[in-house]
């Protein structure tokens, strides 16, 4: 991976230690500034010169202390507050639609939950069913739910070689997006991934390559700049963790097996995505809730498959209720509902279902993290190829010991101070 392709991450980091700064310490307003002027003089000198790792350096202290006086103004809003309550009343107009249906009580709060963001009815204990059985995001919109929803469309998007149809199936997609992100009274976690799938629909219709870091960057580039508070909020640092495990773990994690039956082959790319989502949080979950499902890991693929039949048959149900027959699909609902929840009982009731630790300090995180980092060496070395036996991959990952020894030492030390 080279540096132009961290560039966006990068600078986004940058401003991240800025608004950390700003935030925890009494930074002096005439100091910030003037070594601000001193950055911006720095950077333009740098452009001027043309020198590369300069002129990183330079947009780095000049975002960094871009970060520091950031925090000190209120932060922006980009949605009218007209626009927040037409989506409110529309979320309000579904959701007594969603309750004409005569759903179980059950039925009517998960599908609430996971199809408009309303979580005010969901009991005590289905909450503490999906967390015990690692599938608490299944309840809260995110980019969870915009991929299944929108997925037809990026596929489309993907497909479609004709370039005025391409942009034609974009801006549709971009539509949609953010008309579901308006029915659902834009909730924080919805627009942070419209705003990350809008920039991926573009970048696919522009056909500017596989950038998927340049997108990681400057979405949490905009959303930081607009709300810097927003580095601070869990649902934040989680949806970015989760994607940036899966940038760097999932391509590994698929190669490593190459089941020739599609379903096979589908179940395995489909575990490899929520086990390199998962295993990047693992040092965040620890540090603000203890606790770790070692089922959610296994049963993750499962779980979000009867999640898909559940929003589509949702969907289903309320677009067939003006024609009177939503007696037809309530009880595809209700199996559904009654299959995920089964599951998850079963999950959580299994012996040693999860694990409970004590909360790691953030230094304690930041040594997991750095061990997870040094992890890919090693898994990289364990990839398959055509030209080269596997006692040669084998061989290969021995030779990584450096990286081995230095996650046992990570480890340890984060154990012992966290």
């Amino acid at each position: 991976m080279n540096l132009d392709r961290l560039l966006p991450p990068l600078l986004a980091a940058s401003l991240a230690v800025g608004i950390v700064v700003g935030y925890s310490l009494a930074v002096p307003q005439g100091a910030a500034f003037f070594v601000f002027g001193l950055c911006v003089l720095f950077l333009i000198a740098a452009i001027l010169m043309r020198r590369g790792l300069t002129a990183l350096a330079s947009w780095c202290l000049f975002l960094c202390f871009a970060g520091i006086l950031r925090t000190w103004l209120p932060p922006l809003s980009l949605i009218p507050d007209t626009l927040r309550l037409d989506g409110a009343e529309f979320s309000q107009a579904l959701l007594g639609q969603l309750h004409a249906a005569q759903l179980s009580p059950t039925s009517e709060s998960l599908v609430s939950a996971m199809l408009l963001g309303h979580r005010e009815g969901l009991s005590p204990e289905v909450v503490q069913l999906y967390r015990l059985s690692g599938a608490s995001h299944i309840l809260a919109l995110s980019g969870l739910h915009l991929g299944i929803l929108f997925g037809v469309f990026n596929f489309c998007l993907l497909h479609v070689l004709l370039s005025r149809i391409r942009y034609v199936f974009g801006c549709l997609g971009i539509v949609l997006i953010w008309g579901f992100t308006l029915l659902v009274g834009f909730p924080v976690s919805l627009c942070r991934a419209s705003l990350m799938m809008t920039l991926l629909i573009i970048s696919q219709m522009t056909f500017s390559g596989e950038n998927h870091w340049d997108i990681f960057g400057l979405t949490a580039l905009l959303l930081l700049l607009i709300n810097p508070a927003m580095f601070f909020d869990v649902g934040f640092q989680l949806s970015f963790g989760a994607v940036a495990g899966i940038f760097l773990f999932f391509g590994p994690l698929r190669s490593l097996l190459r089941p020739r039956h599609q379903l096979l082959n589908w179940l395995w790319q489909a575990w490899a995505v929520s086990f390199s989502a998962q295993i990047f949080t693992l040092p965040l979950l620890f540090h603000y809730f203890g606790y770790f499902s070692l089922t959610g890991v296994l049963l993750s693929p499962f779980y979000i498959l009867l999640a898909t039949c559940i929003i589509f048959s949702s969907l289903l149900l309320l677009l067939v209720m003006p024609w009177g027959i939503a007696s037809l699909l309530r009880p595809l609902v209700e199996i559904f509902v009654a299959a995920q929840h089964g599951l998850m009982a079963l999950a959580s009731s299994l012996p040693l279902s999860g694990m409970w630790v004590e909360r790691l300090s953030w230094p304690s995180v930041m040594l997991v993290y750095f061990a997870l980092l040094c992890s890919l060496p090693p898994l990289r070395a364990l990839q398959p190829c055509e030209a080269r036996p596997s006692h040669y991959r084998l061989a290969m990952f021995f030779r990584t010991w450096p990286y081995l020894i230095t996650i046992l030492l990570l480890l340890t030390v984060a154990y012992v101070i966290g």
